[in-house]
């Protein structure tokens, strides 16, 4: 929640639990899709929500060097 999940005006649409466990949960990528219009990376956290366009991320785990496509 807060994270590259805009909803409507102010709203964040993510799921507070969720981040929770993510906070508590260190993982190297967070992939998720829901929200179109949070398409990007911040930090750790990749939204690829394709909103009816073709799109893919590349993504090193190793490295953590993205490419979206």
């Amino acid at each position: 929640m807060g994270i590259l999940d805009p909803g409507f005006g102010d709203v964040q649409i993510g799921s507070a639990s969720l981040r929770e466990f993510l906070e508590r949960h260190p993982v190297r990528a967070h992939i998720h899709g829901h929200s179109h219009a949070g398409f990007g990376r911040h930090g750790n956290h990749f939204n690829v929500a394709s909103a009816g366009r073709e799109r893919a991320l590349i993504l090193d785990l190793d490295t953590m060097q993205d490419q979206f496509v």
